[in-house]
């Protein structure tokens, strides 16, 4: 009963955050944040600043948590970024943007993991792709609860878009363990592990507060973002492969589209795809 309660909720969400967030050019509304969902876990990217964030929710108490939230530095800040477009996709979000006259592009998807099991655990995939650039980096930062179920889906706008990692409030234990940082909140019901085949380490920054660094040497950098009630749990939602993980995501929404609702409204349209 509570798996089917958390897939309602999870759709209700992403049908609303598909027609709220679907743009000024097509909706009217002011850019806000994109978001996709498998069971618990959401992802969000932001229209205004191309920073990202993993979250999940209890369904009990109805609180929501980062789970992690990443700012990549493709070549410059965040905040410099030229021709941000953000949009959704069946089972994730994009943006393309420009900086530092390099074409980017960020993905974000929830991978298909957490509903076998009645843990609190998830997973996703952050993919940042710079093809001229010899190297990139992405940041990401600890655990958090944030505000609630239905207001950290639409705003929490100014959390998303600063550069540092200070909303978290807790005392955070990091550790490195080969390709995979965990970060571990004892006020949380989960850790995190940030899982990626670039350098990590672990940096500390009086503005910015403690936060996991990841380094690339090309112009491309998987990370994946996943979390559980321990680590040996969260170690086993990590992918061996991202790119076939990528494809399990692609695959199940294309058979799900073999059967979509159409109707004369193209924003309806968009929000039953995304949803």
């Amino acid at each position: 009963m509570k798996t089917r309660y958390a897939n309602v909720i999870s759709a209700t969400v992403l049908l609303a955050g598909a027609v709220a967030c679907t743009g000024a050019e097509e909706s009217g509304f002011a850019p806000s944040i994109r978001m996709a969902a498998w069971h618990e876990t959401m992802v969000r990217l932001d229209e205004v600043v191309p920073n990202a964030a993993v979250l999940t929710y209890d369904t009990d108490t109805v609180k929501s948590f980062f789970v992690s939230k990443m700012v990549a530095y493709p070549g410059g800040s965040p905040t410099e970024v030229q021709k941000l477009v953000v949009d959704d996709f069946p089972g994730g979000v994009e943006a393309k943007y420009r900086l530092a006259n390099t074409e980017v592009t960020a993905t974000l998807v929830p991978l298909l993991v957490g509903r076998d099991t009645s843990a609190k655990d998830g997973a996703a995939l952050y993919r940042l792709e710079a093809p001229k650039r010899k190297s990139i980096m992405v940041e990401c930062g600890p655990g958090a609860r944030v505000s609630n179920f239905a207001v950290a889906a639409f705003s929490d706008g100014s959390l998303m878009r600063g550069m540092d990692f200070q909303y978290a409030k807790g005392e955070v234990e990091f550790t490195v363990e080969g390709n995979t940082a965990f970060m571990a909140d004892p006020e949380l019901p989960f850790i995190t592990a940030i899982y990626s085949k670039g350098r990590i380490s672990i940096k500390r920054d009086s503005e910015k507060g403690k936060f996991v660094r990841i380094e690339s040497d090309g112009g491309s950098l998987d990370v994946v973002i996943a979390y559980g009630p321990d680590v040996e749990s969260v170690k086993k939602l990590i992918p061996a492969d991202s790119n076939a993980a990528f494809a399990a995501v692609k695959g199940y929404y294309a058979k799900l589209l073999e059967s979509r609702i159409e109707t004369p409204e193209k924003v309806m349209d968009q929000a039953f795809r995304s949803a």
